[in-house]
């Protein structure tokens, strides 16, 4: 078992290192008023974006190549009878002794996809809040962020079993499909571990190709035909992978004692700063070799820790 996966089950824990209470786990991991309040908060975003990112590599603007009555000059053409007499160009028609008509490209209504990873391996956490929260919170923020930018939004929620919501412009549907995913979630090792290959497929049978695809998970574990699901996509859409961490993960705090619950036994694994120490340079060791992987895959990657604020954390769509 990779130690990153190892720590995720012992550090089995909410807002610290102690275990959950039964009434802390049956709660929404977003109240109804948070989740209008970030929707609320999201919709005036109007700033140029800061990223929190290990890597950031753009995909670049994808301008339509289509005419229609869009804003974008597209150029001049000679006018003809039965065009829209509000298109022609007079300045041009003037200087040019013929009457020219102004072409602009269409603008189109083109589809977006939010991925929320919510599975059971997401209901972790250290410090402030979960993984699975934090997800949720991110894809609040661009979810909204792309309805006030035209895009028809569609949303997969990873769960058991998964749930697709269709592309469409209401920011009520979307409400309603961020409600459901605010539902407890449960750190429970007994459900199926769904791949990322499977995953792939479900999201090409629904997404149409080209569209912006953001998948917000905390990415673990990954195997090489995992890995080649997601470069697929990254050629199908515009991706964008923001992976959630909890800071523990990428390296263990240097407490003289600390007690992991793991299967309901207490262990007293980490209480020797030199056992410490060795873990977090397996831990580095493996996190340099993730970060190798997702390089190799072209799209805009970010990284974000659970406890992160998301004042600072927008991505430009």
């Amino acid at each position: 078992m990779p130690v990153v996966h190892a720590i995720k089950k012992l550090f089995d824990s909410v807002g610290g290192l102690s275990a959950p209470t039964v009434d802390a786990l049956q709660r929404p991991l977003l109240s109804t008023q948070e989740i209008g309040e970030l929707m609320a908060k999201a919709g005036r975003m109007k700033a140029t974006p800061l990223l929190s990112s290990n890597r950031f590599a753009g995909a670049g603007e994808q301008p339509s190549t289509l005419l229609g009555s869009g804003l974008d000059f597209a150029g001049r053409r000679t006018y003809v009878a039965g065009d829209d007499p509000r298109n022609i160009d007079w300045r041009a028609s003037a200087r040019s002794q013929q009457t020219l008509l102004r072409n602009h490209y269409s603008e189109l209504n083109s589809p977006a996809c939010v991925v929320i990873d919510r599975r059971p391996a997401m209901a972790f956490g250290t410090r402030k809040r979960l993984k699975v929260t934090q997800a949720l919170r991110v894809g609040i923020t661009l979810g909204m962020q792309m309805l006030r930018g035209g895009h028809h939004l569609a949303c997969l929620l990873l769960d058991h079993p998964d749930y697709w919501q269709a592309p469409v412009n209401s920011p009520a549907q979307f409400r309603q499909t961020i409600e459901k995913a605010a539902a407890a979630c449960y750190p429970d090792d007994r459900k199926p571990l769904v791949r990322w290959n499977r995953i792939s497929e479900n999201i090409k049978r629904n997404l149409a190709l080209g569209s912006q695809l953001v998948i917000i998970s905390d990415f673990l574990p990954l195997n090489e035909v995992e890995l080649k699901a997601l470069r697929q996509l990254s050629q199908l859409y515009a991706l964008t992978l923001i992976q959630i961490l909890d800071r523990s993960e990428l390296e263990l705090p240097t407490v003289s004692q600390i007690t992991l619950n793991y299967r309901k036994k207490n262990q007293q694994l980490l209480d020797s700063p030199l056992r410490v120490e060795q873990l977090n340079r397996i831990l580095a060791s493996q996190w340099q070799r993730q970060h190798s992987q997702f390089k190799k895959i072209p799209c805009r990657f970010i990284r974000l820790y659970a406890d992160d604020e998301l004042d600072a954390v927008r991505v430009p769509f």
